[in-house]
C-alpha cells in the first residue's frame, strides 16, 4: 500500500473578495513550487482561507509526496 507525506505552502494574500490575489509574488510562489517538486512533492490542492473564515488572507497550497519503504 502506498504511503504520502503532506506539507503546506501559504500564499499571502490581499483577502479581497472572492479570493483576488493583487498582491501575490508569483516569482516567489512559482520558485516555491519548482523547489517542492524538484524534492519530489506535487500540489494536489489549495484552500483559499478568504473564502472560508472573514478577514483571512492566505490560501494554503496542499502538496504529497509518497514515502519510499524499504
Amino acid at each position: 500500500m502506498k504511503k504520502f507525506e503532506y506539507k503546506f505552502l501559504e500564499m499571502p494574500t490581499n483577502g479581497g473578495v472572492l479570493g483576488f490575489v493583487d498582491d501575490v509574488d508569483m516569482n516567489k510562489l512559482m520558485e516555491d513550487l519548482n523547489t517542492s517538486g524538484e524534492e519530489g512533492w506535487e500540489a494536489v490542492c489549495s484552500v483559499d482561507e478568504n473564502q472560508m473564515a472573514a478577514g483571512g488572507k492566505k490560501t494554503v497550497i496542499i502538496l504529497k509526496r509518497e514515502i519510499n519503504q524499504s
